[in-house]
C-alpha cells in the first residue's frame, strides 16, 4: 500500500516472444484457414433453419435476408440461427434491415455502410 493509500497495480509479467510467435503474429492473415464461399438465401418459413445451419457448419458464410418471412418467424429462425453460429464459433453481423450475415469463425469482416 503506497502512503496516499492507493494500491499499487500488479504489472503482468510479459514472457519473450519466440521466433515462431513473431513469426505468426507477422503472417497471421496468411496462415489463417478462411473460406470465401459464401451462400445467400431468403428463407420463406422456419422449416428451412436446420438447412441453413447445415450449410453454415460445413465451413460456408451465409447471407440471408429475412424479408420473406413474418416477424415472429423472423424472430425464431433468427434466435435459433444465432445460437447455432456463436456456438459454432462464428459472428452474426446486421447488414441492413431483415439481412444478416452469419460468418465463419476465421472470416475477415470489413463492412462500411454508408
Amino acid at each position: 500500500m503506497l502512503k496516499t493509500g492507493e494500491i499499487p497495480q500488479k504489472k503482468k509479467k510479459r514472457l519473450p516472444l519466440s521466433e515462431y510467435d513473431r513469426f505468426a503474429i507477422a503472417n497471421r492473415r496468411v496462415t489463417a484457414k478462411t473460406t470465401s464461399e459464401i451462400v445467400s438465401d431468403a428463407p420463406v418459413s422456419v422449416s428451412e433453419t436446420e438447412v441453413l445451419i447445415d450449410e453454415f457448419r460445413s465451413g460456408k458464410s451465409l447471407l440471408v435476408s429475412f424479408s420473406k418471412m413474418s416477424s415472429v418467424e423472423k424472430s425464431r429462425t433468427l434466435d435459433s440461427m444465432s445460437g447455432a453460429v456463436n456456438a459454432l464459433g462464428g459472428r452474426v453481423v446486421s447488414v441492413g434491415h431483415d439481412l444478416f450475415l452469419f460468418a465463419v469463425k476465421d472470416a475477415e469482416i470489413d463492412c462500411k455502410i454508408d
